[in-house]
């Protein structure tokens, strides 16, 4: 299946005209899955466009690249249509008048037909030209499973891409920001179904990527089979935490506000155990399965001394651009947060120390394939296992950077990372219960389910060269990872959270003070 389109003085050559004026830049600004509203634009070109026929109407996806002054360019992907019938205020782009009627030019991810055509070129395996590029379609539907009228929801949610379930049997990913070459994400599902045992994770189904001119692919959507599920495990682990604090506050605690800590870490690793040992379990099968591989691309190499020198130079660097904008957001921030980062402003050398830990010729490992931003809501459960989603890696690093091998132990600090973000989130939402005693209960149970999940998660992984084998140098690397970790969510949350910039903060403290005691 293949098709070119072209339309002259209709409506639907009227709207792709438009959306390279200012109207696309005002309705970008207002999705999650723009990532540059923190940039100063320079301008917005048509990068190509292909419009795919349907019936009594027509679509367009829509390829624009944004020119940053002082930063690198990116190209988008917007699918578009019109009607007569208004959107959504979320979904709409543009009002326009054509031949004295009045259309709604808005994201065609609404609109069920849009949907299932997209759902059918998969399932055809289909090749639709552009204007400038092809798109071209894989997949390993079962022919046997498509029919006519297939149901379809798109998910509502924020998010950096946007989501489509198929009959609550296919999961398609479609990719807001794309750049060149297959998505880690993609590859790595690829290569779990087809070269490892490995299944906890969704089931690769096919990709859709467009190749322009020269011959240069990227990835535009991911289909996989969907997982049946009750959420993500950061929304169970919070009622977890909640019900854990609640209890600890009442049995845990004297008249006079002395905690027990014996008794609540005892509480802790009962009331955590299983599912902490089980998560991590899950997290080094994964490792152990991205590690057996014999694939070029996916083989494990040793972490050298360019990659040391490569890891140190990136942090600094963060470390640097971070403190900074600390420093120039300061005054914005609450009473509390400005004191502790104004403490942490003064203490650039400290970082460095760790850092420099890298570099400590003991710390012997192979770098690998790893998720790559691994946290509580990468993680899906079912009531008794978890499945691991999401393999796109770190939004506020580049595509080259997320498709690098990476240390196995920088999934298991950002996922410790997340344990430190729960914790933190239901002392800021649980009532009636004094703030101070929280926060020492926290401490008592972070500890303990860190100990837990590391325990696990070390016997899991089978004595392999992924992690360094001495209990010293793990550590090393570990408190290198988490530093690393919690000052890129520093930048993060200045720039899009500063409610929640008290998170990385204490985290860095936390680490920062461990090492000086």
């Amino acid at each position: 299946m293949s098709a070119a389109v072209s339309f002259g003085n209709t409506p639907e050559h009227f709207f792709t005209k438009i959306l390279s004026g200012p109207s696309l830049l005002k309705y970008i600004k207002k999705c999650r899955w723009f990532s540059g509203k923190a940039k100063v634009i320079k301008k917005i070109n048509v990068y190509d466009r292909i419009f795919i026929p349907c019936n009594e109407k027509k679509y367009c996806i829509f390829l624009f690249e944004i020119f940053y002054y002082n930063s690198p360019s990116e190209i988008y992907s917007l699918p578009v249509t019109y009607g007569r019938r208004a959107p959504s205020e979320k979904y709409l782009i543009k009002k326009i008048n054509f031949s004295g009627l009045e259309y709604f030019i808005y994201d065609a991810l609404i609109d069920k037909k849009f949907r299932d055509l997209w759902f059918s070129l998969f399932s055809a395996n289909a090749r639709v030209i552009g204007e400038l590029g092809i798109m071209h379609f894989n997949s390993r539907i079962r022919k046997k499973e498509v029919c006519g009228h297939t149901s379809s929801r798109l998910f509502e949610a924020e998010q950096t891409n946007s989501s489509i379930l198929y009959e609550k049997k296919y999961f398609m990913k479609f990719y807001r920001k794309i750049s060149g070459g297959i998505t880690p994400e993609a590859g790595i599902l690829k290569h779990l179904a087809d070269r490892t045992r490995f299944r906890k994770v969704p089931e690769f189904v096919g990709f859709c990527e467009y190749e322009n001119s020269c011959g240069e692919s990227a990835s535009v959507a991911l289909m996989q089979r969907y997982i049946p599920n009750n959420g993500a495990a950061w929304g169970y682990m919070l009622e977890m935490i909640e019900s854990f604090f609640r209890i600890c506050a009442k049995k845990c605690v004297s008249k006079s506000d002395i905690v027990d800590a014996g008794a609540i870490r005892s509480f802790a690793a009962l009331r955590f155990k299983q599912k902490t040992s089980l998560l991590a379990r899950r997290t080094a099968q994964f490792h152990l399965a991205m590690y057996s591989s014999t694939d070029k691309y996916f083989a494990p190499v040793t972490f050298n001394l360019s990659d040391r020198e490569r890891f140190f130079k990136s942090a600094k660097k963060t470390l640097i651009q971070n403190l900074n904008f600390l420093k120039e957001n300061l005054h914005k921030l609450k009473s509390e947060d400005r004191i502790l980062g104004a403490e942490l402003l003064h203490l650039p050398s400290e970082f460095i120390n760790v850092y420099k830990n890298i570099f400590d010729k003991g710390i012997c490992f192979k770098k690998i394939i790893a998720h790559g931003d691994y946290h509580l809501g990468q993680i899906l459960t079912d009531g008794s296992d978890f499945y691991i989603i999401d393999f796109e890696g770190e939004p506020m690093r580049t595509a080259e950077e997320n498709r690098m091998k990476k240390p196995a132990l920088q999934d298991v600090a950002g996922m410790l990372r997340s344990f430190h973000y729960a914790g933190h989130e239901v002392i800021k939402n649980l009532k009636n219960v004094e703030t101070k005693i929280l926060e020492n209960i926290f401490g008592i149970w972070y500890e303990e389910a860190k100990r837990i999940f590391l325990n696990s998660y070390i016997s899991a992984s089978s004595g392999k060269d992924f992690i360094p084998h001495s209990e010293s140098h793990f550590q090393a690397l570990l408190d290198c990872l988490l530093l690393d970790k919690a000052v890129y969510e520093l930048g993060y949350e200045l720039n899009n959270r500063p409610d929640w910039v008290s998170i990385p903060l204490r985290g860095i403290k936390d680490i920062l003070f461990k090492r000086q005691n």
